[in-house]
């Protein structure tokens, strides 16, 4: 009887606990042209529409916490993005906050043809090593502009809690 609890115990501890991201995933429908099962099980699916303008539109898909990375690790957001325009546009952001704490050290920025869909990584670095991972909220400021002319299409202040 005893081994019989400790099984049931064991099963259901397992269950609250495993499968994190990729069952979340199984519940969500992608708000673009990407497949949420692709995602790596230590990557939080946001799954967020960020813009979805009638020129572009964009997606925070996932974020995570690598140990991997040029210093002390580094955080990771896949964006997705659609270029519905005959023209190139650009992509860049600004004031990145990571857990509440401005990242100096960035990198973002995509250039995509006329028409064209493409995911890009949001990179950031601390290089005296005191990177937040990641676990409560990102923040940063997008601007769309046009590539030849600089001209600044949209902008968006981008504030996600997990």
């Amino acid at each position: 009887m005893k081994r019989i609890i400790l099984i049931l115990l064991t099963t259901g501890l397992l269950t609250a606990c495993g499968g994190g991201s990729s069952k979340t995933a199984k519940n969500m429908d992608p708000h673009g042209d990407y497949d949420l099962q692709e995602e790596t099980d230590d990557a939080r699916i946001v799954n967020e529409v960020i813009a979805d303008e009638d020129d572009f539109k964009v997606v925070v898909i996932s974020v995570k916490h690598t140990d991997i990375g040029p210093t002390q690790g580094e955080n990771q957001a896949k964006i997705y993005v659609e270029n519905k325009t005959d023209r190139e546009i650009s992509l860049g952001m600004t004031d990145v906050f990571v857990d509440g704490v401005e990242m100096d050290e960035y990198d973002f920025y995509n250039v995509l043809d006329a028409n064209e869909i493409d995911t890009e990584i949001l990179r950031t670095f601390d290089f005296d090593g005191d990177l937040p991972e990641m676990e409560d909220s990102l923040s940063f400021i997008l601007t769309v502009s046009d590539y030849e002319t600089h001209d600044t299409l949209s902008t968006y202040e981008v504030n996600l809690d997990f």
